[in-house]
């Protein structure tokens, strides 16, 4: 009867020792910390004097990666091992390769060396296969200098092994998840990396293509045919601006690193100038372009993204539209049934936006917003990048609202967009500010850019406005001067040799220098615009630079 409660007791213990490793083992989020916690409960569990673990590797050997108590010499000739030295490892069961016996036992059971036994002096050696799924993904030994004090029950062994083993593999897919991850994360910063350098590549000469396309078509006595030409410079620089930020912006989505900036703004105002930015389009097709609506409110969204979403429609529907036009309707909306309105003024935005155009395929209307797919239509032979329904879909759920595709037939296609908003009344005391207040006359301007001719050009532009302009061709240029004398503003480029715009301006913050600073950079990443905001810039244009959005900038925080 005692023996029997002995035996009852040892499982007890046994069970209870289980229990505890498991809950100290799912601690462990590391292959080495895991290891050496295997090695130390091993040893604790049955009082060995000498404990070792060896893994898998892919060459048909074992290798060492944690110990406790073993002898030098056995660590520097033992550090890997063939899998052939354990051949009971290798049968078909690997569940049944557990071993406990004397020193010479071991010596006939194994291939391993002789003098390497003899030389640990070891009286006892066990050994039990780590398995998952079948598979031995490593060994725990154990020995002792003298025979056990208490018998070691193999099941016990087999059931500790297997808990280690699985702790073991849930570190390994952990650390593989890890690495996997941290490789997409360096992939996709290496993707920013890339695309903020062809951004700014690319952005530089275009400011001075387009700039100087613009003086030109400015300037009196140009014939009609030159005009002709200027006007398709100015067109292809835009397109090509166009498409630049389609890459960037579908990189942004992939990467949900969309920056949403919402504020209250004039529905009216929006109108007026997505009709600006579509109309001349339309007139060359001689079709009529109607944006209506009946409010005259303000709305409380991201104007920037609401533009280019509408920008995109318009410019498609107008794209396959041969007679007739397109029509635009703004409406303010309650909540749908259905929804219930979290805040007092929160209400829908819904945009219509009909054609007269040739329709989708029915076919085709499935993978109409996926990215980079171009409908292909009878008669129609248009380029682009397939990436504008995409974007502007991604962009309206990024705002809290949905694009769908009504209907479309050859008669005609319309869309609608739905956005979630407050609404608020129209502030009309600043609609015709940028019409009424003074040009630059007398302003003290200092130019920080490199490029040497969109400096000239950009010196060009504020000094016809009535600045007084000064250049510097780098930062630390800007910074000399900056220190010697008052400027109102200084509009600084933010990639440039010998000192960077951002370090500039952190240093004319650090000497106590408050002017305004523009910068003017041709990377249109969040993450770089936030970076300069952080080193104390005050607003940030993207190249190519809008001239009349430059004037006004330097007007707002110069007046």
């Amino acid at each position: 009867m005692e023996c029997e409660i002995s035996e009852l007791e040892q499982l007890r213990r046994e069970n209870q020792y289980i229990q505890r490793v498991a809950t100290i083992l799912v601690r462990h989020n590391s292959g080495d910390s895991i290891n050496t916690t295997i090695v130390s409960e091993c040893a604790a569990a049955f009082d060995a004097d000498a404990v070792c673990l060896f893994l898998s590797r892919p060459d048909d050997q074992y290798e060492m990666v944690a110990e406790m108590g073993c002898t030098q010499h056995f660590k520097e000739k033992c550090h890997r091992i063939p899998k052939q030295w354990l051949p009971l490892l290798l049968k078909d069961n690997p569940h049944d390769s557990f071993f406990l016996g004397t020193a010479d036992e071991f010596k006939k059971e194994s291939v391993v060396p002789t003098e390497l036994v003899d030389y640990s002096r070891r009286e006892s050696v066990a050994y039990a296969p780590l398995v998952v799924n079948q598979n031995p993904i490593g060994i725990i030994g154990f020995s002792y200098n003298k025979a056990p004090a208490r018998p070691v029950d193999p099941k016990f062994v087999t059931t500790l092994a297997n808990l280690f083993a699985q702790a073991i593999e849930r570190v390994r897919l952990f650390e593989q998840e890890q690495h996997a991850r941290q490789e997409a994360e360096d992939a996709n910063h290496a993707k920013t990396n890339f695309l903020a350098n062809i951004s700014h590549e690319i952005r530089t000469p275009l400011t001075a293509i387009k700039g100087f396309a613009d003086l030109i078509a400015s300037s009196p006595g140009l014939t009609s045919e030159q005009k002709h030409w200027t006007d398709r410079i100015i067109k292809n620089s835009r397109h090509l601006t166009a498409l630049i930020g389609d890459i960037l912006d579908i990189s942004k989505i992939e990467a949900d690193a969309v920056e949403v900036n919402r504020c209250f703004f004039s529905l009216a105002d929006l109108i007026d100038d997505v009709r600006s930015a579509t109309i001349v389009k339309a007139q060359e097709k001689n079709l009529y372009l109607n944006l209506t609506t009946s409010e005259n409110v303000a709305i409380y969204s991201d104007p920037a993204h609401l533009r280019q979403i509408l920008i995109n429609l318009i410019g498609n529907a107008i794209k396959f539209t041969l007679q007739g036009g397109v029509d635009v309707e703004f409406h303010i909306i309650p909540a749908p049934p259905g929804i219930i309105s979290t805040r007092q003024n929160e209400r829908y935005l819904k945009i219509w936006v009909r054609d007269t155009g040739v329709g989708i395929p029915f076919a085709d209307q499935v993978h109409l917003f996926e990215p980079f797919k171009q409908i292909k239509r009878p008669g129609f032979l248009f380029g682009g990048t397939g990436l504008g329904l995409y974007i502007s879909k991604q962009l309206a759920a990024q705002l809290g609202g949905e694009l769908d595709l009504i209907q479309s037939t050859p008669q005609g296609t319309t869309f609608c967009l739905t956005l979630k908003c407050d609404v608020a009344e129209a502030d009309t005391s600043e609609q015709n500010e940028s019409h009424t207040q003074p040009g630059l006359q007398g302003l003290k301007i200092l130019l920080a850019e490199d490029a040497p001719d969109n400096r000239y050009l950009l010196n060009h532009v504020l000094t016809e406005q009535g600045a007084v302009v000064e250049v510097a061709e780098n930062g630390l240029v800007a910074v000399e001067k900056a220190r010697r004398r008052h400027y109102d503003v200084i509009v600084m480029d933010i990639q440039m040799p010998v000192l960077d715009g951002n370090s500039a301006t952190e240093q004319l913050r650090s000497n106590g220098i408050t002017a305004p600073v523009i910068a003017l950079t041709a990377c249109a990443l969040a993450s770089e615009r936030e970076k300069s905001f952080k080193c104390g810039v005050n607003d940030y244009l993207t190249k190519p630079i809008d001239f009349l959005k430059l004037i006004q900038t330097v007007k707002r925080f110069a007046i």
